[in-house]
């Protein structure tokens, strides 16, 4: 499977779950997430835009580069 076959996989998931009732995601140690991980959830934020889903995440402070650009992400 490919990387688009995977995220349209994920995104069709989400948005079918979050048909049913509101969805929270919760995800930990964000610090820790490689770029294309953080790119990833950038992608997956924009769904929350048109359907109930909440993204919550955490990170440690200090650690900016990954959780900064996730945030970006979330603002833009």
């Amino acid at each position: 499977m490919g990387l688009a076959a995977s995220l349209h996989a994920v995104r069709t998931l989400l948005v079918g779950l979050a048909r049913e009732r509101p969805l929270a995601l919760f995800f930990e140690d964000v610090h820790w997430a490689d770029r294309s991980s953080i790119e990833l959830l950038g992608l997956l934020l924009r769904l929350a835009l048109d359907h109930p889903i909440l993204f919550l995440w955490a990170s440690r402070p200090g650690f900016s580069e990954s959780s900064g650009r996730l945030a970006e992400i979330a603002l833009a």
